[in-house]
């Protein structure tokens, strides 16, 4: 019964002493922009997002270490995360970054560049589509817990061709 006793109290602190931990590791991953609409999006052409809106996928680490994320686009139905009014675009790999993994300083902020390249193809004008970036932390040795966020895309292409 003494041992028991002893023992159920130190798992308990034990347990007290590991939650913190993981707490630490699970806080601090934000991701802007968390949506964006584009709108007479252009087909067949490359689209800079820094160049035509002055946007850049920027990641932000609040937590105390360094951290390195992998950039990933995907179809919003793999998550469960398409709007009312949008589909799933067709590939989610016409959106693509600079960089598929950075790493980012302790309470820093990293910038990554993304572009968008529609094949050019008639039936692709006057679409609304949504793609997904899955911003997805690497554990380090010793980490249980990898974090992700899920921002998206709204694209709507030009109407048409003579819209270009």
């Amino acid at each position: 019964m003494f041992r028991r006793k002893y023992l159920f109290a130190g798992i308990l602190c034990g347990s007290i002493l590991i939650l913190p931990t993981l707490l630490i590791y699970a806080a601090g991953l934000r991701v802007g922009p968390s949506e964006a609409t584009l709108k007479n999006v252009p087909v067949g052409v490359l689209y800079d997002f820094q160049e035509e809106h002055g946007i850049l996928l920027k990641i932000y680490n609040d937590s105390e270490e360094s951290q390195v994320y992998s950039i990933l686009s995907l179809k919003p139905s793999e998550i469960n995360n398409v709007p009312e009014g949008y589909t799933d675009i067709p590939d989610a790999s016409w959106l693509y970054f600079e960089t598929n993994k950075i790493g980012v300083g302790a309470n820093g902020v990293g910038e990554v560049k993304m572009y968008l390249k529609i094949p050019n193809d008639e039936k692709y004008y006057g679409q609304f589509w949504v793609v997904s970036i899955r911003v997805k932390s690497i554990p380090k040795m010793g980490q249980g817990i990898s974090l992700a966020c899920h921002p998206r895309i709204k694209i709507e292409t030009l109407k048409s061709k003579a819209s270009d």
